[in-house]
């Protein structure tokens, strides 16, 4: 079964691929999103109104189609993209790619994607989301040992002799403390960062060496590799195939002018183009001779 778009061409046989295109594509000031399941065309502003609408009104159809029995991927939910995501919104909702439904949970892939969620979102420290990792394993390492005990607790009340119930599969699992303990090194979720996203690296380069003898470096993000990258997102190749030059004679950036529909390159209409800016800016707030020194370039 294929899901249709509502504003574009875009299609896929998952349909959390479409809500996830919804969310990065069309989900800014003035989109709308039609429904278009089972018969209903409620209209809504945000991915979130939306994907609330379904879970209420067609829950057979998020039975179906909505819950994933198995996800080797996960996508962490960007920000500043015009969702309302941070109305009513909880640290559960970080890892948008975890499974939801039956099947077997890997806690090592649902820490690491909340401890990058965190980090990723509000931008702190890892020595910040280190505490979190800790304070989290602590409370879940006394909440087992409190449902624990209330189990036995019940057991014996009940007139089960505890001992006649093998416990030990529950209570001896530490593995969501110990994926707690494990990615709160900042090395440890880096790899998994590798691993699991299409993550370019920067690449550094020696520009100079200094009258201290220190080697003068600068970083940078290859563009090529970024391209490519994105371009094997769904979202963003379907974004790239449709254009955005304007369909009613409306100028709306430079791509719907005279000057680049009768340019040889710009016309193309497979080129790809790219918007480079260009910034001086300073890390601290030095005074005197020093600006200089810790002023950086970016690009």
């Amino acid at each position: 079964m294929k899901f249709q778009c509502c504003q574009c061409i875009f299609s896929t046989q998952n349909f959390l691929k479409l809500l996830k295109h919804y969310r990065y594509l069309h989900n800014g000031p003035g989109s709308t999103i039609t429904c278009n399941i089972e018969g209903c065309y409620r209209t809504f502003n945000s991915v979130r109104t939306f994907q609330r609408h379904i879970n209420k009104k067609h829950s057979e159809f998020w039975a179906q189609y909505g819950i994933q029995r198995e996800i080797d991927e996960y996508e962490i939910d960007i920000p500043g993209l015009g969702d309302d995501a941070m109305e009513d919104e909880n640290v559960a909702d970080f890892g948008d790619g975890v499974e939801h439904g039956a099947g077997e949970v890997d806690p090592a892939k649902h820490v690491a994607a909340f401890l990058i969620g965190i980090r990723e979102r509000f931008k702190i420290p890892h020595e910040a989301c280190n505490f979190v990792a800790s304070e989290v394993r602590d409370i879940i390492e006394l909440s087992t040992s409190h449902l624990t005990a209330r189990v036995i607790s019940a057991l014996q009340i009940a007139n089960v002799d505890p001992a006649a119930v093998n416990l030990d599969d529950v209570v001896n699992d530490h593995s969501w403390q110990n994926s707690f303990d494990y990615y709160s090194d900042a090395r440890h979720l880096n790899a998994f960062i590798a691993e699991k996203f299409d993550f370019v690296e920067p690449v550094e380069y020696v520009l100079g060496r200094g009258v201290n003898g220190k080697d003068r470096c600068m970083q940078y993000v290859s563009i090529i590799d970024t391209l490519k990258a994105l371009l094997r997102k769904d979202e963003v190749f379907a974004e790239v195939l449709n254009g955005h030059c304007s369909q009613d004679g409306l100028i709306l950036d430079f791509c719907d002018g005279l000057h680049c529909k009768s340019n040889a390159s710009l016309s193309e209409h497979q080129s790809l183009q790219i918007q480079l800016y260009s910034d001086d800016f300073c890390v601290a707030n030095p005074l005197g001779n020093k600006v200089k020194k810790l002023k950086f370039s970016a690009y």
